[in-house]
């Protein structure tokens, strides 16, 4: 963000240079234009901060009023998706996800490396995302995605 800072106020210098033979204190003149650029940039973020919390408000307020339906649908499609796993990445997953086994737990249980069940937890992952891409609604596959992560 630093970067794209200094980046732009050099580029605003660039578009003033007509107007830089009038600045009287060069350095004085950078550092505000600086200041206010960068104080606009954190405004946007806070901004965009603020947007993105009551878009999670809305979508968990919605989630609420359908919860018990949408949740058994949610945990459906999850299923489902577990489903089509490999049987490995099956167990890698649900020891993960239901038992709550760390990787390292994970690996010597099924006696695989942790870098083979780190693997199998990733390609698991990936194909749930992708299945549950496919089958959601348009706006259910971010909120069940939350749920697959969790």
């Amino acid at each position: 963000m630093t970067e794209e800072i200094v980046q732009d106020a050099f580029l605003k210098v660039w578009m003033k240079k007509e107007q830089l033979p009038a600045v009287k204190d060069f350095r004085a003149w950078l550092f505000t234009l600086c200041r206010n650029h960068s104080f606009n940039c954190l405004r946007q973020m806070a901004r965009a901060t603020l947007q993105q919390q009551a878009w999670i408000a809305q979508v968990i307020r919605q989630a609420h009023d359908n919860e018990e339906p949408a949740r058994e649908y949610y945990f459906s499609l999850i299923g489902e998706a577990i489903g089509q796993l490999s049987p490995q990445q099956q167990k890698v997953y649900l020891l993960s996800r239901r038992d709550g086994l760390k990787q390292e737990d994970i690996a010597r249980q099924l006696r695989l490396s942790r870098h083979t069940v780190k693997r199998h937890m990733s390609l698991a992952l990936h194909a749930i995302e992708a299945y549950v891409r496919i089958h959601a609604p348009k706006v259910l596959p971010s909120l069940i995605l939350l749920l697959v992560r969790l």
